[in-house]
């Protein structure tokens, strides 16, 4: 457990996040999402 909890506002940020990156570099999208805290 990292000590915290990702709210709901955050969990959308990282998806938009993902999808913005994603138009121009799959990979480098998905290292990102590899590097974010767990969001369980």
């Amino acid at each position: 457990m990292s000590g915290f909890v990702l709210g709901v506002d955050a969990d959308r940020d990282i998806n938009e996040t993902w999808e913005f990156v994603a138009v121009d570099d799959l990979d480098a999208a998905d290292r990102c999402e590899a590097a974010t805290p767990s969001r369980s």
